[in-house]
């Protein structure tokens, strides 16, 4: 496989390796894994961008964002409101292995109606392990809410059913005790030109990974349709969330701009799994403002940077520096005493 084929972390890796005198050998096939070798035997592994940085347990607990969800409300930091539900099926199966953990809890359309009904809508269901905001649907009101829980349910086991909170949409990524950069998202959109219905212009739009379906339910829900033609100049959102590898895009904000407050919270939620490398994903409604509410939405393990890569310029380059910074922390762990 030629070093331009590579993944963006094999690619890199290859020329840090290089120029530090470690040894790296990768899968044969993509050159999605492999490990990095020291002069004196240690070994690093890796696979896509999980590296060996994070402890094992902490990783796949905060795969769970009901548990990290939990944990950090536990530690003092705010998330929204949130409650889990069990896919009918896998509740079924649940029961008759150890009925203890149904005992009035993790019910399924009962429990997702009442807690609509406390916190009103909308509401995000999302699959409790997902990732890449994969199925996340947002949800207006009842019949939507049945709707895209019988939907999720047939894929899913594990559904979480949260409060919408409104605010700037951030992810910080942080490395041992430092926020290495603040990203500010913004959702996948498509803008008219008076003339082209949007299923043509969604089906022209690179870098988004949605089906159409997905994307027709929620232009329904705002009252759109795919054969309508946008005025010219028009953006219209396509999906309800930010997240880069469904279209979205990233503006670069210095993390100096955002409060004390905010970015201490991001170290302490690392902090509260003894995490080293991660993202915090969060919403805030005056990012600068020290005493401006925001939530903590969930925590990534292991943050990818190839769709900020692919913005190109200074995004490309941020990336670039932040995956020198990791291989930077690998190479000390190899190489300390």
């Amino acid at each position: 496989m030629s070093g331009s084929s590579l993944p963006l972390v094999a690619r890199l890796l290859s020329g840090f390796c290089h120029d530090h005198g470690l040894a790296l050998q990768l899968d044969a096939g993509l050159g999605h894994a492999g490990y990095i070798e020291a002069p004196n035997g240690r070994r690093s592994c890796f696979i896509g961008t999980r590296f060996d940085l994070n402890p094992m347990g902490a990783s796949e607990l905060v795969k769970d964002k009901a548990y990290t969800a939990e944990f950090l409300r536990r530690n003092g930091l705010p998330t929204p409101d949130d409650t889990l539900l069990l896919a009918a099926a896998y509740r079924d199966r649940l029961y008759r292995a150890r009925p203890e953990y149904l005992a009035g809890a993790y019910q399924g359309p009962d429990m997702a109606e009442a807690f609509a009904t406390k916190t009103g809508f909308p509401l995000y269901l999302k699959p409790n392990t997902g990732s890449g905001g994969k199925d996340v649907e947002r949800v207006d009101n009842s019949s939507a809410l049945s709707l895209a829980l019988a939907r999720l349910s047939e894929t899913h086991e594990t559904l979480l059913l949260q409060q919408a909170v409104t605010g700037a949409d951030l992810r910080l990524v942080c490395l041992d005790g430092r926020i290495l950069c603040a990203l500010l998202r913004q959702p996948a959109t498509v803008t008219g030109d008076g003339v082209t219905d949007l299923r043509t212009l969604v089906q022209q739009k690179k870098r988004t990974d949605a089906d159409l379906a997905r994307i027709e339910r929620h232009l329904m829900s705002t009252g759109r349709a795919l054969t309508e033609c946008p005025e010219a100049g028009e953006d219209v959102t396509l999906l309800p969330l930010t997240n880069l590898s469904a279209g979205g895009t990233a503006t670069l904000l210095h993390p100096d701009k955002l409060s004390i407050s905010l970015k201490e919270a991001c170290l302490s939620a690392g902090r509260t799994f003894g995490l080293r490398y991660y993202a915090v994903d969060l919403i805030a409604q005056v990012p600068e403002h020290v005493d401006a509410p925001f939530h903590i939405l969930e925590i990534n393990s292991a943050p990818g940077l190839a769709e900020l890569h692919r913005q190109g310029g200074t995004s490309a380059a941020l990336a670039e520096e932040i995956y020198q910074e990791v291989f930077l922390a690998i190479k000390r762990d190899l190489l300390e005493d």
